[in-house]
């Protein structure tokens, strides 16, 4: 056998050893954010099927593992999780890197119907009283503006429930999530 056959044959080898070696788990972590991250979604979640089916491309393994938002932040920053699915924030650059984006999110200010209020900026906001999610990621300028009546709801269907109640004029989330829910627990209510 020449040398070219051998280095062939070593190469033919080398990659067929390879490719039984097993795929390097990566942990993504997440809350229940659906359509985005939920177990009990299709593919755990839009967001989920996305990187898991990118990063298998490129032979890793991904398991999503659902946690409290705040502990999957906690994780990220001591290791126990590889990532998570989130958008860039001043508040996580010294300890997290960012991939460019791979959907793209509108978030929408949900009211109850009949509402005069039109949204012109943060300073549009102020006198009326708001519902965020505790936990959210929500933009620092909204997250740090004292002149505004926020309180704080454990999730977007509870904010939302109190919208529907009168008890505050506006909540924040995601257009898709909004639907999501509209479409199941809220009832176009």
């Amino acid at each position: 056998m020449d040398v070219m056959a051998m280095r062939r044959l070593f190469g033919l080898m080398l990659l067929l050893a390879s490719a039984s070696l097993p795929a390097e788990v990566l942990r993504l972590a997440g809350n229940i954010w659906p359509p985005y991250t939920d177990k009990s979604l299709p593919g755990e979640g839009l967001s989920v099927e996305l990187i898991r089916t990118a990063l298998e491309r490129g032979g890793y393994r991904v398991e999503y593992i659902e946690v409290p938002w705040e502990r999957a932040l906690f994780g990220l920053r001591n290791g126990s999780y590889d990532m998570v699915n989130g958008w860039p924030t001043l508040k996580r650059v010294d300890y997290t890197l960012s991939s460019r984006p791979f959907l793209v999110n509108r978030m929408r200010w949900v009211q109850r119907r009949g509402s005069d209020f039109r949204y012109d900026g943060l300073d549009s906001l102020i006198g009326y009283p708001i519902a965020l999610s505790r936990g959210y990621m929500y933009s620092d300028e909204l997250d740090d503006n004292a002149r505004l009546q926020k309180g704080y709801a454990a999730s977007f269907v509870q904010a939302a429930a109190m919208v529907l109640a009168g008890r505050v004029d506006l909540t924040l989330e995601d257009e898709r999530t909004v639907l999501f829910h509209l479409e199941r627990e809220l009832g176009h209510e």
